[in-house]
């Protein structure tokens, strides 16, 4: 069984939870644009591969 992570899987292990608990209040307070905006922030930092 091979154990070595994906450089997208290491990255994803170092998100910050504050990072996915703004998305989720922008999700939960239904602004899009604003859900949008910390999407587009999130993926120009940590990779699309990570976002998926």
């Amino acid at each position: 069984m091979n154990m070595l992570m994906t450089e997208a899987q290491l990255t994803a292990t170092k998100i910050p939870v504050n990072d996915l608990l703004n998305m989720l209040a922008a999700i939960r307070n239904r602004d899009y644009s604003q859900f949008q905006e910390l999407e587009r922030v999130f993926v120009s930092e940590y990779g699309e591969e990570v976002w998926q």
